[in-house]
Parts: structure tokens; C-alpha cells; sequence
């Protein structure tokens, strides 16, 4: 009798296991802070470009220069979407990964810039700040 149910309650981890394995979601990774600028909060657009890395410190998703400058911590348009390491934007359709190189549009902003966000920052993520406003094709 024990070891049926031990079979059982083995049969049953192995179907759950199972479904999640084969089953990806698109939710952002845990932990990962990832701001965003609320629907039509922002005018007018910053119109600079920024390269480099995608990089994650601590919990905080980064873009690092080649040029060694400082990691901006980068603010999102209102367009993008994470799913897991795979940062999307709806409009134009282009993807980057983190860990890749990338070019991005938009501008650096100051904190001030924090009254368009969709939620507070978290403290743990300090600047310098870079507003992404699309991603630039390579």
C-alpha cells in the first residue's frame, strides 16, 4: 500500500514537472527591476543614442557602455515588454536579449523624471538614468 502511493505521488511530480518544463512563460524574471514610463505621461522625446551592454547588477537591468563610462540604469518607454531575458517592443516589433549588445534611442534623464513612472524606483537601483525610447537596429 505505501509504496502505491509512493508510485503515485512520484507519478504525479513527474506529470507537474513535466508541464512546466514544456510549458515557458512570459513572465518577466523575478526580482528583476524593470521601470516604465506611464501611457502618454512623457511630451516630447529625448533624441540621443546610447550602446553597450545589457547587463544585470543586483536586480537591476543596466546598459554598460563599451567606453567603461558608468551603467546607466535604463527607464522603458511605455511600449516595451520583458519576458524572461527577452525585452520586446510592441510597436516596432525589435528584440534584444540580456547580454547582447544594443543600441538604444532616448536620452538621459534625472530623477525628476521619476513623476512619469508607472511605479516607484526601487532605491537599490541608483543612476545614471537613461530613458529608452526605442531599440535601434545593429
Amino acid at each position: 500500500m505505501i509504496k502505491q502511493i509512493y508510485l503515485a505521488l512520484s507519478l504525479l511530480l513527474l506529470i507537474i514537472s513535466g508541464c512546466a518544463a514544456s510549458n515557458p512563460t512570459s513572465q518577466p524574471t523575478v526580482g528583476l527591476v524593470f521601470p516604465q514610463v506611464r501611457p502618454n505621461s512623457i511630451g516630447q522625446v529625448p533624441q540621443a543614442i546610447a550602446s553597450g551592454e545589457l547587463i544585470i547588477r543586483g536586480n537591476c537591468l543596466r546598459l554598460e557602455p563599451a567606453n567603461n563610462q558608468a551603467s546607466y540604469l535604463i527607464i522603458w518607454n511605455e511600449q516595451f515588454r520583458l519576458e524572461k531575458t527577452m525585452i520586446s517592443d510592441l510597436q516596432t516589433a525589435q528584440q534584444v536579449v540580456v547580454g547582447s549588445e544594443v543600441r538604444l534611442g532616448g536620452g538621459e534623464v534625472q530623477p525628476e523624471f521619476f513623476t512619469h513612472l508607472v511605479a516607484p524606483l526601487n532605491n537599490a537601483c541608483s543612476g545614471p538614468y537613461w530613458f529608452a525610447s526605442e531599440i535601434i537596429p545593429n
